[in-house]
């Protein structure tokens, strides 16, 4: 009888952590997914209860305090985080369904003559709030003064042509839903300057969107994503002044060797691929800078030689095992602004 009611205690204290661990899977692909959190710690109060009452010994205490103070731990640092944002949102209806996107504008947005904006793309199984973390880009907003959104996906994913993610299978137009929050930011805050940029899945999008919007997007920069004959039917003879493709050789999901070719195939399909002026502006250890100069367009390629499926400068979002590892002394936000908003920010 020992024997099993020993092993039920354990079962249920590794049930507990399992738990824990779907709630903290959420947790670091989304940063608010506070729900589940919430109840993860409440199943680790009753694991304790249920220990307590039949007589523990001390592993199985620590243990059960231990999932418990993990538990607490990251409900507190969930709910700081969603304090500390200071993104506002707004919700529209593209052809019937209903969308939602932040937004951050600056204090001193207003009285602003650089009327620009960002609007970044977060990767598959993450949101918007994902995404503000990653790039830091209130940050550069304030410091920089302009505007930056962060749209929501359709079930935290973007329609890119890979039937694998949910807004593909369900035929979702994000290229209208950007366009939608395009169109109402030029009529409320009268921006000049449409910057499209996108992580992974929604760097994929990112590719698509800018050659569909070409009219109204004046450059575009992709982390971590790169081109298919699924994202480039529409980048014929595209007018975008300014792209840009961060990709790392050592990234275990966008792959070097299926997607090192992205920059010449996005060339070869605006026109460009004949008629270019290569320069390469830099090369270390860390990673090399080439610019691909096309008439008055302007692609420029960073390839790091080492770090995973990440945004560098963004952290490590998730264990290395999972995604590769972090590129910490380079920041990709700093990069892309550098590139997009050399010309025109003071």
């Amino acid at each position: 009888m020992k024997t099993k009611f020993y092993k039920s205690k354990l079962f249920i204290i590794t049930l507990g952590y399992i738990i824990l661990l779907i709630s903290f899977y959420f947790v670091v692909f989304t940063y608010s997914e506070t729900i589940s959190l919430v109840a993860s710690t409440i199943v680790s109060i009753f694991v304790l209860i249920y220990i307590f009452k039949n007589k523990p010994r001390i592993f199985t205490i620590f243990f059960s305090f231990l999932l418990l103070t993990i538990n607490i731990s990251c409900l507190i640092i969930d709910i700081q985080n969603s304090f500390r944002s200071n993104l506002q949102v707004e919700s529209l209806f593209v052809k019937g369904e209903k969308r939602e996107y932040c937004y951050y504008i600056p204090a001193k947005f207003n009285s602003s003559e650089n009327k620009s904006c960002i609007i970044a793309l977060h990767g598959f199984m993450q949101t918007a709030q994902t995404m503000e973390r990653l790039t830091r880009f209130n940050y550069y907003a304030d410091t920089l003064n302009f505007a930056v959104v962060y749209p929501e996906g359709y079930k935290k994913s973007w329609n890119d042509g890979d039937d694998t993610k949910p807004a593909t299978r369900d035929n979702i137009d994000d290229i209208a839903f950007l366009s939608k929050i395009i169109s109402k930011l030029k009529a409320e805050y009268s921006i000049e300057n449409f910057y499209l940029t996108g992580f992974s899945n929604g760097g994929f999008l990112t590719v698509d969107a800018a050659c569909s919007l070409d009219t109204v997007v004046d450059g575009f920069a992709v982390v971590a994503a790169g081109t298919w004959e699924g994202n480039l039917s529409n980048c014929i003879e595209v007018r975008i002044p300014k792209s840009m493709f961060i990709l790392m050789k050592e990234d275990p999901l966008t792959k070097w060797n299926k997607f090192g070719n992205s920059v010449n195939n996005y060339l070869g399909k605006s026109g460009c691929i004949n008629n270019i002026e290569k320069d390469t502006i830099l090369t270390g250890d860390t990673f090399t800078v080439i610019d691909y100069q096309c008439g008055d367009k302007i692609t420029r390629e960073a390839i790091f030689e080492s770090g995973g499926h990440v945004w560098p400068g963004g952290g490590q979002y998730l264990p290395s095992f999972m995604i590769g590892s972090a590129v910490d002394n380079i920041d990709a936000s700093k990069l892309i602004l550098d590139f997009l908003f050399k010309d025109m920010l003071k």
